[in-house]
Order: structure tokens, then sequence, then C-alpha cells
């Protein structure tokens, strides 16, 4: 057995020892938790930019796809062509002689 100046070293040597494995640990750790942060944002962000490029679902009314209808009025022989979108139904209504007109 050493004198208590050699233990208390000892003691000191063998704790700092323990403190640089926990020190180093946590920085690992720390490490790891910022890779994985960094990876799940470049992931979300590959997601969001393909969804931008690829996915455009809006309703732009400058697109519209239409489908020319031609209707001709009873009175009428000259046809009268009306351009609506595809998606939408028309209804086409005339005035008869008979209302009065």
């Amino acid at each position: 057995m050493g004198t208590p100046k050699r233990e208390r070293q000892k003691a000191n040597r063998a704790q700092a020892q323990i403190d640089q494995v926990n020190t180093e640990n946590r920085q690992r750790y720390v490490r790891i938790a910022l890779i994985a942060a960094a990876a799940i944002i470049g992931v979300f962000a590959l997601v969001w930019i393909a969804s931008q490029i690829v996915g455009d679902d809006s309703d732009d009314p400058s697109v519209v796809t239409t489908t020319p209808v031609t209707v001709t009025t009873p009175d009428s022989t000259t046809p009268v062509t009306v351009t609506t979108p595809s998606t939408t139904p028309v209804t086409v209504t005339t005035p008869s002689s008979e209302d009065g007109e």
C-alpha cells in the first residue's frame, strides 16, 4: 500500500479517465443525433422539392381544357358555338315564342 498522496493520485487519475470516457460517449451521441436530424431534414426537403416539381395538382384556371358545344336555337338556322370547360355541364335555354315575346 502506498502513501495517502499516491492513493489520491491514483484515484484522481482513475476519475479523470472515467470523465474522459463519459465526455467521449456524450460527444459521440451528440454527433450521431445531429447526423440523424440532418438526414431527416434532408429527406423531408427532398420530398417537398419533388412534390413542388412533380405534384402540381392546383386548380389553375389558366390551364383549362375546353370542349366546343354547338347549339341550334329553334328560331334561328345559324348554330351558336359555346366553348366551356370540359368538366362543367352546359345548359342552354332559349325563350320560346309562346311566352309572349
